[in-house]
């Protein structure tokens, strides 16, 4: 069982933390190669590289810290999510205003 579109990696994402992770339910839609790395599901040495790599190159992850932030604000910021809500909306009612 997977969660669709877990919160919790879009706060920390918010927050300027890159995601490390399994690529499962939700989470490969929100996290993007400059914002975290995902790996197979239960590939526990993959991850466990991945949080090494993450942790030992300073560069990288200060650079995504800022890629993090900037995909929230501009992918899931709450103008954009009152937007898209209203487009299914009306798609859903025939397009009637």
């Amino acid at each position: 069982m997977a969660d669709n579109f877990p919160t919790t990696v879009l706060e920390s994402m918010a927050c300027g933390t890159p995601v490390v992770g399994f690529a499962v339910g939700g989470i490969p839609e929100q996290v993007t190669e400059e914002c975290g790395q995902l790996v197979a599901l239960g590939d526990t040495k993959a991850l466990g590289q991945a949080i090494t790599d993450l942790l030992n190159d300073d560069t990288k992850r200060k650079e995504m810290k800022k890629l993090c932030r900037k995909r929230v604000e501009q992918e899931y910021n709450l103008q954009l999510f009152i937007e898209r809500h209203l487009a299914l909306y009306r798609q859903l009612v025939g397009g009637r205003e």
